[in-house]
């Protein structure tokens, strides 16, 4: 739920030393784990993205990891294994790690991510976050979007049609990290998926 998540001072120490690196034991598993799923030398690129590397998550955030393939690999042969091992929590913590296999070699969308992208490989950041002073309330940065989002909750009559857009949108977005990064976060699309999982869930 992280967008509409009041952010942080801190990163999540659960995966960040109060230094902004990410901490040793949690990088050491998700090597090892990688290692578990796929060969050894399958993987060259390791990028931890989206709410735990920036700072609106909460307890219970995705660690959401893009997995970039040695070339001459067809990709299409391992998505559905490497899903098949998603939701695990990283140890420790209530954080479930979740893998994507991309579609190219080099992470192409790396300089122009507009949100938090940490290198695992590199132990680096390729996109650091935001300051904490430059973040706004979520309920006064996307005033609009937000009561678009009402207004179009209040067009569905039944949960189950809620349920039904939520699922829709949630195409879109696996749609968007099969080509990339994913979906923009500040965009419409994503802050009703975002507005219907939270009413959906009270």
């Amino acid at each position: 739920m992280s967008l509409f998540d009041q952010p942080q001072k801190c990163l999540n120490p659960a995966l960040f030393t109060a230094d902004e690196k990410i901490r040793d034991d949690a990088r050491l598993y998700i090597f090892e784990d990688v290692n578990k799923i796929l060969q050894p030398g399958t993987v060259v690129g390791l990028y931890l993205l989206g709410s735990m590397a920036g700072r609106q998550y909460n307890e219970n955030s995705d660690i959401d990891i893009n997995l970039i393939l040695r070339d001459g690999l067809d990709r299409e042969n391992y998505k559905d294994y490497v899903k098949s091992k998603n939701e695990r929590m990283l140890p420790g913590t209530t954080h479930p790690i979740n893998y994507h296999v991309q579609n190219y070699t080099v992470p192409k969308y790396e300089a122009t991510a507009e949100y938090a992208v940490y290198d695992l490989l590199h132990d680096t950041w390729a996109v650091p976050p935001k300051p904490y002073e430059s973040i706004r309330n979520p309920e006064e940065e996307y005033r609009d979007e937000i009561r678009y989002s009402k207004m179009y909750a209040k067009s569905l009559k039944y949960k189950h049609d809620m349920l039904t857009l939520h699922e829709d949108l949630e195409k879109g977005r696996k749609q968007a990290y099969y080509f990339g990064w994913g979906t923009p976060r500040e965009s419409q699309q994503n802050i009703l998926y975002k507005y219907i999982e939270k009413i959906t869930k009270k």
